[in-house]
């Protein structure tokens, strides 16, 4: 009786795990069909976009050739064809892309139940996976959460602008410290604005100076970006600040317009000046060493390269309505995520961009007032709400 238990335990083993395969199986076909449909329409419009293009080419090139080598009756003979051919040419039409279809992931679910393992999921939606802090003055609250910073073991840090200080939490969100350890005057904050991690060190941008604290909030050092005080030029005021896989360091200074890059001794590597460096400037140092902020009061996002080289700059809106970008953080792919103020408390979104400013679409809507992101180890988003924290997961 037992050999036979054993028995029949082994066979209901091998038809559940028969099943799962199957339907391993159908959920693998089914993706690399999807990907496969997709792959088509996409090469099909690049085809006739690019057939179109070198139609509009010869054309160009044809009435050119013809302006210069004909004279002046043979072009009166000629008007006719090269205005039918140029009315071509005014007319054209390329398809669009659609960017939201560039997307796709796979949701298992908690309990495999009779072989169902999980979804396909076609569109990009994130879900509020934890929120903590309240509007308030006391331990785990806030008045301003304007940016956050997550260390590798997932703590993660928050900039209470309105209240000056720095406030540490579990990736859970339970709340463990508030404030410096700062020993000096030097490490007491002042102006903090931005906040960014790299190798277990937390930077905060602190009027003039970058201000570096260990995991524990103790005071370690400090560097001040621009170093001399020139007369007639404005005083430094530091705002966004980023740091790359690299450890380079990203400064935003907005009263200067100036975007400096920096190693972690605070040794300057190069000087990027750009007009739309403004007083409300986030940042962040793409995986393809380019620089991409905000400007909320203009409505622009904007790309650069470490030589200060524009790659885009586009304006940013909402179904055609003109938005102010605020937050901006960038996965390990390059794509964009941006924090957007729509007019009211509440309305505000969170949208995506590829990484060359194409707009794929709003992944989350209805947010109070999203300002500073960042992403987590494992690839969560963690957004400072103004009077809370939310951290999201990708569905």
């Amino acid at each position: 009786m037992v050999d036979q238990a054993l028995r029949d335990i082994v066979a209901k083993e091998e038809e559940e795990i028969t099943k799962i395969r199957n339907a391993s199986r159908l959920l693998q076909e089914r993706v690399t069909q999807i990907g496969q449909e997709r792959g088509k329409g996409f090469e099909s419009i690049q085809s006739s976009n690019h057939d179109k293009m070198s139609r509009a080419e010869q054309i160009v090139a044809s009435v050119n050739d013809l302006m210069q080598h004909a004279d002046n009756f043979e072009l009166l003979d000629l008007k006719p064809k090269v205005m039918h051919n140029l009315d071509f040419h005014k007319e054209l039409q390329f398809q669009t892309v659609q960017h939201s279809k560039s997307f796709i992931g796979f949701k298992g679910h908690d309990i495999v139940t009779d072989a169902d393992l999980g979804e396909i999921l076609e569109e990009e939606k994130w879900e509020v996976k934890t929120e903590f802090g309240k509007h308030g003055g006391g331990e785990g609250e806030f008045k301003w959460a304007l940016d956050v910073a997550c260390f590798s073991n997932g703590d993660i840090v928050v900039t209470d602008t309105a209240r000056r200080l720095l406030s540490t939490f579990t990736s859970k969100g339970s709340y463990k410290s508030t404030g410096v350890q700062s020993g000096t005057e030097d490490g007491k904050l002042i102006q903090p604005y931005g906040v960014a991690v790299t190798d277990d060190l937390l930077l905060v941008t602190d009027g003039q100076d970058v201000k570096v604290y260990d995991r524990e909030l103790r005071y370690i050092r400090q560097f001040r970006p621009s170093q001399n005080q020139v007369e007639g030029q404005s005083k430094s005021l530091l705002h966004g600040i980023a740091v790359d896989k690299k450890d380079r360091i990203a400064v935003a200074d907005s009263e200067r317009k100036v975007i400096s890059l920096h190693n972690m001794d605070g040794f300057i590597i190069s000087t990027i000046y750009h007009d739309d460096i403004s007083s409300d400037c986030f940042l962040f140092v793409s995986s393809k060493e380019r620089v991409i902020f905000t400007n909320y009061q203009k409505m622009k996002l904007v790309c650069v390269d470490f030589m200060g080289n524009e790659v885009f700059k586009i304006s940013t809106s909402i179904d055609g309505k003109p938005a102010k970008p605020y937050g901006v953080c960038c996965d390990d792919a390059g794509d964009i995520y941006v924090s957007v103020y729509c007019g009211g408390y509440g309305t505000n979104e969170i949208h995506h961009y590829d990484a060359s400013g194409e707009h794929i679409g709003c992944v989350v809507p209805g947010s109070y007032n999203p300002l500073g992101m960042t992403f987590t180890p494992t690839g969560d988003l963690i957004v400072a709400d103004s009077h809370s924290v939310k951290v999201l997961h990708r569905l």
